[in-house]
Formats: C-alpha cells, structure tokens, sequence
C-alpha cells in the first residue's frame, strides 16, 4: 500500500512538474500576434504555426488598438489583415512603442489597387512585407518564415499595375499591328520581369533539379526556394514548375536563333565589305 502511494505521490509530483514546465516554456515564447477580424484565422491555421515555429505562440485581436496591450512574452510579429489597415495607422505609433522589436506584415488576398495605399506600404520601415491568403499553407508558412527571421517579402502578384478604364472612344486605343508586342517580345517581357536570383533558380529547375538540390547550390533555404518559384509561377502566367521550365527553354531557344541570325548577318556585312574593297 505504502509502495502505490509513493508511486502515486511521484507521478502527481512529476505531473506538476511537467505542467509548470510547458507553463514556463509557453511564457517565453514569441508572439506571432495576429489583427484581423473573428473567424479570418482559424484553429488550424493556429496549430500549423505553432507546429511549424516551437517557439512561437500565435495570439489574436480583432482591432488594432486591442494590439497596443502587453502580452505575456515579446512580440516579434505584428500580422494586419488589409481590410483594418486605415484603423491600424492611427495606433501604429502606439504599437511601436508597447512592442519595439515587433515587425509588422500586412495580410490580404486581393492586389493593392490604390497607389497611395502600396507607397505606403512600400516606404514604412515598420512594414516588412504581404502575406497573401489566398496561397497554399505550405508556402504561407515560409513566408511567415521568412518574416519571422527579420527577411521581407513584397509577392510580385500584389502590385499588379491598375488596368485602365474602358473607353468608347476610339481614337484613345491604340492601333493594334505595328506596335502589338510579337511571341518573342512577349516572352523576352515575361523573363524580364523575373530578377536575377529568380533566372538562378528557373535555370536549375529547367536542368531537372530539386528543390533541395537547388538550395544547397545556391546556399539558400529551401523554403526561399518555394517562394522563389511561387513567384516565378506566377510572373511567367504558368500553372507549375514544368511549364516554367518549358518557356525557359523556349525562351533561350529563341534567343539563340535571334543571336544565331545576327552573328551570321554581321559575317554578311563583313564579307561584301571586302568584295568592295577588291
């Protein structure tokens, strides 16, 4: 009888400990705080973050002025949905102040329409990035990531330029044959688009490589990978890496039949050049 009690008064005290323990562990967590309206981050995506991220521990307030209390541990990252972002501005200065490490990122799965609104964005150096909610968690996750970690990420899709209203006037349209771009001017546009890290990784996707594979080459994480590609995906108007690969090779086909051809009309030139002179 004496041996179960002890054994139970062990196991009680063994439980106590371990809660005071996950108790202690769970105050000195970061914060990843989101502000959004009730229901726009569900219990799933809460538990995918604090899978994803151990020291993280995900709060949640639904209006701005909600964020400028103190938490039980350090913020270090402030997360805005876009419909609350005129009401964030007016307590942005009090937040900087009760949460100075904190960066902020403004979530949103629309583009930003209002040049006014992207300036804004683009210039605060309390902002650090979009984070679309409208792309798979996998890649949602590494863009928290890379937020988490003090990186930026502004998505290419977010700043698409405004399309102009239509007209009936037709003499405001522009005459479609001679200036309408031909196949190749278009792709040249599209690859154009794509930074130089971003040609890095479409050149070793097109060999066949791997994600991994690729990271390791090029010394990055293979979560900057995927956002790379997400990015590249979405620039090049495809639906997933192979048909990425495939313009690339279309692309550098093109251009070396272009370089091709000028080379051999420069050796033209060159020869009746010298018929000419003899």
């Amino acid at each position: 009888m004496r041996v179960e009690l002890s054994v139970a008064n062990n196991l009680g005290r063994e439980r106590v400990q371990s809660a005071r323990s996950s108790q202690s562990e769970r105050a000195y967590r970061q914060i990843l705080l989101f502000i959004s309206p009730a229901g726009c981050i569900s219990d799933a995506m809460t538990a995918a973050i604090e899978r994803e991220f151990s020291w993280v521990s995900v709060m949640h307030v639904s209006e701005p002025q909600m964020a400028c209390a103190k938490f039980d541990g350090d913020v270090q990252l402030v997360i805005v949905d876009y419909s609350l972002l005129d009401a964030f501005k007016i307590h942005c200065d009090k937040l900087s102040e009760t949460h100075p490490g904190a960066s902020t990122a403004i979530m949103t799965a629309t583009r930003l329409d209002q040049v006014d609104q992207v300036s804004h964005i683009i210039e605060s150096p309390a902002i650090c990035g979009i984070l679309p909610s409208n792309v798979n968690l996998d890649i949602w996750l590494s863009i928290i990531r890379i937020m988490l970690k003090g990186g930026e990420y502004f998505p290419h899709t977010v700043f698409q330029r405004v399309q102009p209203p239509e007209t009936t006037d037709r003499s405001m349209l522009v005459e479609p044959s001679p200036y309408r771009l031909g196949p190749q001017a278009q792709r040249s546009r599209m690859m154009n688009e794509l930074t130089p890290r971003e040609l890095e990784v479409l050149d070793k996707v097109a060999q066949g490589d791997q994600n991994k594979n690729i990271a390791f080459k090029l010394g990055l994480s293979e979560h900057t990978i995927k956002i790379h590609l997400h990015n590249i995906i979405q620039k090049l108007g495809v639906h997933n890496r192979t048909e990425a690969a495939a313009k690339y090779f279309d692309y550098r086909r093109k251009n070396n039949e272009v370089h091709a051809d000028e080379a051999n009309g420069e050796e033209d030139t060159h020869d009746g050049r010298e018929h000419d002179q003899s």
